[in-house]
């Protein structure tokens, strides 16, 4: 969830963000749909590629887990 509302924000498609983080697009899709989890290596990647320091994206994740 968090991750797509970062690359909607840059009016990105997952394509665009796959190749600007260097993933591969189906890893992308399955990071949106909550199907895999990332490692840090690839928060890394995809804070980068958005222009998202890494702390205001995991400040987000755990806001949206604390509301589960």
């Amino acid at each position: 969830k968090v991750l797509k509302h970062y690359r909607k924000r840059r009016e990105w498609s997952q394509m665009k963000l796959a190749i600007e983080a260097g993933l591969h697009l189906n890893a992308l899709g399955n990071l949106e749909r909550g199907q895999h989890s990332p490692n840090l290596q690839t928060i890394f990647l995809i804070c980068k590629a958005l222009g998202v320091p890494v702390s205001e994206f995991m400040a987000k994740v755990e806001h949206e887990a604390a509301k589960k």
